[in-house]
Parts: structure tokens; C-alpha cells; sequence
């Protein structure tokens, strides 16, 4: 869903949702500011649960170029 602020601002986007369908074990509540449509906080529900349920790494998410800069960060 969406949530609208300011007519001059793009919505708030919003994703809330569990997995698997039976038996659940895992609930996910996405949000973006100003993130204009909950697509987009969908593909990243989509991705934590990949990610939860084994099924990408860390590094098929986000990238090398990522990891390497919050590596440097938390060094």
C-alpha cells in the first residue's frame, strides 16, 4: 500500500506480509519514505526473504561494491 503525506512529496510506500503461506515463521513489515509505490518495498520483502529461506547471499543482493564499502565502515 501507499500512504500519501503531501500532494507535493511522492507517497510512502508499505509492504507487510509472512512466509511461508502455512505454518509462518517469518513476518516482514517494509517501509519507504517517499518511496512512491509498495513495488518497491515488495521487491525488497522479496529479497529478505530469499535471503532468510537460503536461497541468494548477501553478496547476490546487494553486491561487492556494497559490502566492500560497509565492510570499510565497520573496520
Amino acid at each position: 500500500g501507499t500512504a500519501q503525506e503531501d500532494l507535493t512529496r511522492s507517497n510512502h510506500a508499505v509492504f507487510i506480509s509472512y512466509a511461508p503461506t502455512t505454518e509462518p515463521e517469518i513476518s516482514l513489515t517494509c517501509t519507504m519514505r517517499f518511496g512512491y509505490s509498495s513495488g518497491y518495498t515488495a521487491d525488497l520483502a522479496a529479497n529478505i526473504y530469499k535471503y532468510y529461506f537460503g536461497k541468494m547471499t548477501l553478496e547476490d543482493i546487494l553486491g561487492n561494491s556494497v559490502l566492500d564499502t560497509y565492510e570499510d565502515i565497520v573496520e
